[in-house]
């Protein structure tokens, strides 16, 4: 009888711990982590967050005064024509294997893989010759210093070789997309909307409290720009 009594009490603790833990995480996602603000920036130096579903991604211009990223494009397989008529870059980070090679079968196994074992990253860089306006995305006008610390946030995500260039992987051959070997080691506590909220946390942005879906990212931020200027 006490056996059964003190089982009971434990699955009553066992159930109250996890609503609580469940109520914490839920609430860590809609909790803004305010930002540094970007007073008095307008659209002329914009970062945009983009969503696919679960994932998230930065969006930038290839060039602006500050700034030009025609140089990384010069490592995709792109042909000259096509390199020059893009306009804007797609940054995200992830988990490699599955960025790279997406599976086919046995998503289940592959996902738990992913999330609960530290696994090596990537780069995705992904090549648009016009704003991506049908997914869905939001845009921030920044200050030059809040960009150049983004910036300079994704440079350092590249792998380097000997002669400090970024380590080419492959292409995707579904979208205009390039991978680079990445720093960084992907888990469930680190994974691509903890990279992408890092990066705005560094552009002045408010973030999730915990970063770990992209619904959470897009739900904080506050677009101020709705066409990227260049």
């Amino acid at each position: 009888m006490k056996s059964r009594q003190w089982g009971c009490r434990l699955a009553v603790r066992l159930l109250i711990a996890s609503l609580v833990a469940l109520a914490v995480t839920a609430g860590s996602l809609v909790i803004p982590r305010k930002g540094s603000g970007n007073a008095g920036a307008d659209c002329e130096y914009c970062v945009c967050a983009v969503q696919f579903g679960y994932h998230s991604a930065l969006i930038l211009p290839v060039e602006t005064d500050l700034l030009s990223w025609r140089g990384y494009l010069n490592h995709a397989k792109a042909d000259s024509g096509e390199t020059r008529l893009i306009r804007y870059l797609g940054f995200g980070w992830g988990e490699r294997h599955w960025y790279v090679n997406p599976p086919a079968t046995h998503k289940t196994l592959e996902s738990l893989r992913a999330l609960f074992l530290p696994n090596r990253a990537v780069i995705k860089v992904e090549r648009y010759a016009e704003f991506p306006h049908e997914q869905l995305t939001a845009c921030i006008g920044v200050t030059p210093l809040h960009y150049l610390q983004l910036v300079e946030f994704i440079q350092q995500t590249f792998q380097r070789d000997a002669h400090n260039q970024p380590i080419y992987i492959a292409e995707d051959q579904t979208y205009a997309a390039s991978f680079y070997e990445a720093t960084g080691t992907y888990s469930l506590f680190n994974n691509c909307n903890h990279w992408t909220a890092y990066g705005l946390r560094l552009a002045g942005v408010d973030t999730p409290l915990w970063s770990a879906h992209a619904a959470a990212i897009m739900r904080i931020l506050q677009p101020t720009c709705y066409m990227p200027k260049l």
